[in-house]
């Protein structure tokens, strides 16, 4: 987000939300379920309770793409 309001309190809050879920300015949690790691985040795909949430075969396939090696 950018322009000459960036900084105003209604642009920081829409960030905040953008960033962080409806929790402003808190950090989304993830969990493991199943062998999959999901998050709580408001929109995030891998939130199975969003709106834009992956189908359960594609969460999967991204949390192993995205596992450590190890």
């Amino acid at each position: 987000m950018g322009g000459p309001d960036r900084r105003s309190q209604p642009v920081r809050a829409a960030a905040g939300t953008l960033v962080h879920g409806t929790r402003l300015f808190e950090p989304a949690r993830w969990r493991p379920v199943d062998g999959t790691w999901i998050s709580d985040g408001y929109v995030s795909a891998r939130n199975p309770f969003s709106r834009a949430a992956l189908d359960p075969d594609d969460l999967r396939r991204v949390s192993e793409a995205l596992r450590p090696a190890g």
